[in-house]
């Protein structure tokens, strides 16, 4: 992986890591659950280089019954303070940041720890 490639991923994963360690930790009754981003689509360029397509993305959460409900996307980079780019390689490592994560998108927006 180019140098670029490998800042681009470590500015991303790093990015969103900080936006939920700033979270307040959620109060007792908040509902949180895991969040799970992915990309929708890419430009399919061909490039020397790795992280060079641009990506859509959604994010989903499951509600009460376990169905994943797709979110707001402007609530989610609010809240995880996503950039305005959206490549391949920073899409997964925002994925890999909140794997796991149980988080409430709520007012105010939370995360269990």
């Amino acid at each position: 992986m180019s140098v670029v490639a490998a800042s681009r991923d470590a500015l991303a994963g790093d990015g969103v890591k900080a936006a939920l360690a700033a979270l307040p930790v959620c109060e007792a009754g908040v509902r949180t659950a895991p969040l799970t981003i992915e990309t929708t689509f890419c430009t399919r360029k061909y490039c020397e280089t790795p992280c060079c397509n641009g990506c859509g993305w959604r994010a989903t959460q499951p509600d009460e019954a376990g169905e994943l409900v797709a979110l707001d996307p402007e609530r989610v980079r609010a809240v995880l303070k996503l950039g305005e780019s959206s490549l391949d390689c920073e899409v997964k490592a925002w994925a890999a940041a909140v794997s796991g994560q149980p988080i409430s998108l709520g007012e105010p927006a939370c995360v269990a720890r």
